[in-house]
């Protein structure tokens, strides 16, 4: 194996993108924003957000939040939406990247409202898989934010569930980006030790 030093202006190597719900306190409404920047361990998520974006914004008022998980049928519908913004007045940096105001990205990309049971947001019914968030903790950078949450509650599309509550993976099939490229995975290369724990 021979490597090259090289500068890589996205370390996007292979996440899963999931859409944030947050509550637009001044519009009384659902902003959407799609996000790769996302992990979980136990009951916390961490997720990586611009404060620059309506939806760090939302967030950091509201404290609440809805993880929207796609699975691969979906990145056309992610992909209208993802040059789009909830904040009226565009930022100069997202206008020359080619962003435009979006007041209803559920109408853009043909997602469908669902009430949420512990927080105001709606949930994207669309999304196999949806965590309701209280967000605990907020650590801001010089332009990004690390946003540390609690799960509050999950949901799982029951055709994606085993008759034992645990998702099937043979039938999950997540949305991945990889280097801006839109991915899922659908062949089984082996399991983990822990396999049967979930």
């Amino acid at each position: 194996m021979s490597h090259q030093q090289i500068k890589l202006n996205s370390l996007y190597y292979g996440f899963p993108v999931a859409l944030i719900s947050s509550w637009n306190q001044t519009e009384k409404s659902t902003n959407i924003t799609p996000i790769s920047s996302v992990w979980s361990l136990n009951d916390q998520v961490v997720i990586g957000l611009g404060t620059n974006s309506q939806a760090f914004q939302n967030l950091f008022e509201t404290r609440e939040a809805i993880l929207n998980i796609p699975d691969k049928s979906l990145w056309r519908q992610i992909e209208k939406i993802s040059n789009t913004t909830g904040k009226e007045k565009v930022p100069n940096y997202k206008k020359e990247k080619g962003y435009s105001y979006c007041p209803n990205k559920f109408q853009l990309g043909s997602f469908t409202k669902e009430t949420a049971k512990y927080v105001r947001p709606d949930k994207i019914k669309e999304c196999p898989i949806q965590i309701e968030l209280k967000i605990e903790k907020i650590n801001s950078r010089k332009d990004f934010a690390i946003i540390e949450a609690k799960i509050l509650a999950s949901f799982v599309e029951r055709k994606i569930l085993k008759t034992n509550q645990k998702i099937d993976n043979q039938k999950w099939h997540p949305l991945l980006y990889k280097f801006r490229e839109y991915r899922s995975d659908d062949l089984s290369l082996g399991f983990n030790f822990r396999y049967q724990e979930d």
